[in-house]
């Protein structure tokens, strides 16, 4: 492995200034030195020039481009790859952010494990109060990955492998992440999760994510459709119950009872403890 490898940092963002500079900062505390930082404006009605001529004299690689029309995070993303020049490939949302030591950790997993692509757990703040990410450091197989989205949001991977599955489905209305680590970890084998809590993940409710668009359910049908000849009646259930574990939405009576018939018991549980911990944290004063 080159000893000093090139990393790419992509971040598409529209209309969330403060927000950007704040990700962009996380990425120059950044342990490793060699890194690539490109930045797609997505339509930002919102002047972000500022922010551009910045960071520009702050790193020595630096790319931003402008779509005049949005189009959309999985296009935005798919730009910068494709114009990106590391070895190694990796995402930050726009308001999230990295700890400082993430990039320089992947480096040094790469080490200690031969996979498809690295992932890491994660910091959650939920407007209120930070939480760690409870899943455990391992390997992530194809078969895990048809029951929910073990990965997350970001991962760390080759650029070539990116390249070589097409990136994301500029198509899917939401979940365009879960398809192509699903996609990734099926051409190119199990991904793994190392235990450092590297990557901070803002989810407050009063704030814009695809998360929280009219998207959600559409580009859940897009994603079973799309990868139904792989997937059994119980992993169709598995996917719904998970999706809305992570997104926070209630469940209608039919989808728990059909989630009970394919004896789905251990996702139900997970998804009545976290209905609960959103009822106490609604009723505390």
């Amino acid at each position: 492995m080159n000893p000093e490898p090139l990393v790419s940092v992509y971040i598409p963002t529209k209309d969330r200034p403060k927000l950007l500079v704040r990700a962009l900062s996380s990425i120059y505390l950044q342990t490793w030195d060699h890194i690539e930082v490109l930045v797609c404006d997505d339509g930002s009605e919102k002047d972000l020039s500022a922010i551009q001529t910045a960071f520009s004299m702050l790193f020595e690689r630096f790319v931003w481009i402008r779509n005049d029309v949005s189009l959309g995070a999985a296009a935005s993303r798919n730009k910068l790859i494709a114009l990106s020049t590391g070895n190694y490939v990796t995402g930050l949302d726009d308001d999230d952010e990295f700890t400082p030591d993430r990039i320089e950790t992947f480096i040094f997993q790469l080490q200690q494990h031969n996979y498809s692509f690295l992932c890491s757990r994660y910091l959650k703040h939920d407007g209120r109060v930070w939480e760690q990410d409870k899943k455990p450091e391992g390997v992530i197989d194809y078969i895990s990955m048809l029951n929910s989205n073990e990965v997350g949001n970001q991962i760390f991977i080759k650029r070539d492998s990116l390249i070589a599955v097409g990136g994301f489905d500029e198509e899917a209305p939401s979940m365009m992440d879960y398809d192509l680590w699903l996609r990734l970890i099926q051409r190119f084998g199990s991904a793994y999760r190392i235990n450092s809590l590297t990557y901070k993940l803002y989810q407050n409710p009063k704030l814009s994510r695809i998360t929280n668009s009219n998207d959600i359910t559409q580009g859940l049908n897009y994603f079973i459709n799309k990868h139904k000849n792989k997937l059994s009646s119980k992993m169709n259930q598995n996917i719904i119950i998970n999706d809305a574990i992570n997104r926070h939405r209630k469940l209608s009576l039919k989808e728990l009872l059909s989630a009970t018939r394919f004896g789905n018991l251990f996702f139900i549980l997970v998804y009545l403890s976290s209905r609960f911990k959103l009822f106490k944290r609604s009723i505390q004063i």
